[in-house]
């Protein structure tokens, strides 16, 4: 075993061989690393031995062999500055911080500190992604985790959250780095671990940068798209399989997102460009629409809506145009670009698939039923009135009335705006 005396500045005064073992052991005597210190003046002390063996984890008798010096060198204010520091190397290393900072003495205070915060931040990450193993951690109606998998990760987390919950407690001060007592086989597990927290939180930024896109998707699942979109829509979701499964390799949620927003967008331009076409056909556009109004509040619907109410003609016919005018809906302000955010029109609320008739052709095919409706009633009013039975009855109408209806069967034209 080595003794090596320090100055404050950390830097060494001497070395001295304390004891020379045998193949598994060595004798250390508190007493004579005392003298040896007390004599060189030291601020500080290290302490060095070997394991022929080449095993680095301390025995047993290591640690209580440490234990004795930190408490004798502790009744003189000496420092003990003996820590395992192979395996503290190795979690800097492990951890990506300078391990200088750690096998360089007059570093350590600041070695320490960013070893503290950085087992803040992987604390914070280990609890963020436990909370979201232990939520709703699906996407396009899957688990993004399967359950053997998220098991090992659940597993992972609380062996991170174990070792660095209290860290800072444990190893506020260099003077405790002596308790450090993990082995290079447990930092490696740890390595492990950290890594699988991790993948969950690069699942968590996937997700993130994919949800909006893949409720899209989902409501077209939901809907008969015909055979050539239904086609690209599963091959999407395979390839969305890929990306995803590759992420713990790749830890780039985000670049896998943007990939999988690649193929999406073609799926969602195929859909576009059918929703835009079958909107068309089944809304009326600014032109038409306009004449739908015109129609409504012309006098020939009015004429036709007051000669119903006679006896003679079919209200039904007249009604079924009102019907019909009413079931023409009317939307002409819906573009492309609308639907990259959502997949039907807000402004109509128009769904592919809908019961909804097709207009074109409709506004023109009404007009014509107004116009060939009123030639008949106009004819049938005109044979009505032409029947001798009826002329003793005329006698009782006033003059105004005789003298529209002969003014009628003179021309056999409806007056401009029907009233009786």
């Amino acid at each position: 075993m080595v003794l090596v005396n320090l100055r404050n500045d950390g830097k060494p005064i001497n070395m001295n061989i304390m004891s020379i073992g045998t193949i598994n052991a060595s004798i250390a005597c508190p007493r004579e690393a005392l003298k040896a210190s007390i004599l060189s003046n030291a601020a500080a002390i290290m302490l060095f031995h070997n394991h022929p063996s080449g095993n680095l984890t301390p025995s047993r008798e290591d640690i209580m062999t440490t234990d004795k010096m930190i408490k004798a060198y502790r009744l003189l204010d000496i420092q003990v500055l003996d820590v395992q520091l192979a395996e503290l190397v190795h979690l800097f290393e492990v951890l990506n911080l300078p391990t200088g900072l750690m096998t360089n003495p007059a570093q350590r205070e600041a070695g320490l500190a960013q070893l503290l915060e950085k087992a803040k931040e992987i604390v914070n990450v280990a609890v963020k992604a436990a909370s979201k193993l232990n939520g709703d951690f699906t996407l396009w109606g899957e688990k993004l985790i399967p359950d053997h998998i998220a098991t090992t990760y659940k597993d992972s987390g609380k062996r991170v959250l174990d070792m660095f919950a209290n860290f800072g407690t444990r190893f506020n001060t260099v003077a405790k780095l002596p308790n450090f007592l993990y082995t290079k086989e447990e930092i490696d597990q740890i390595e492990r671990d950290i890594q699988n927290v991790n993948v969950i939180m690069e699942y968590d930024r996937f997700r993130t940068e994919l949800t909006s896109d893949i409720s899209y998707m989902m409501n077209l699942d939901r809907m008969d798209l015909g055979k050539a979109i239904t086609e690209a829509l599963e091959a999407a979701k395979d390839r969305f399989h890929e990306i995803r499964d590759a992420i713990p390799e790749d830890m780039d949620g985000e670049g896998a997102a943007a990939d999988v927003k690649e193929v999406l967008d073609k799926v969602k331009k195929q859909y576009i460009d059918l929703y835009m076409e079958e909107h068309s056909k089944k809304r009326l556009n600014v032109i038409d629409a306009k004449k739908k109004g015109e129609i409504i509040s012309s006098t020939k619907l009015a004429n036709l809506k007051k000669l119903k109410t006679l006896s003679i003609f079919s209200a039904a016919k007249v009604d079924a145009i009102d019907t019909e005018l009413a079931s023409l809906k009317v939307c002409y302000d819906l573009t492309s670009d609308m639907l990259l955010t959502t997949h039907f029109c807000t402004k109509c609320n128009f769904v592919l698939g809908s019961s909804d008739a097709p207009v074109k052709g409709k506004i023109a095919d009404i007009e014509d039923r107004i116009d060939t409706l009123l030639d008949d009633w106009s004819q049938t009013l005109y044979n009505t009135l032409s029947d001798p039975l009826l002329g003793e009855q005329m006698t009782y109408l006033k003059p105004q009335q005789r003298t529209v209806i002969d003014q009628f069967l003179k021309t056999k034209k409806l007056p401009e705006k029907v009233s009786f």
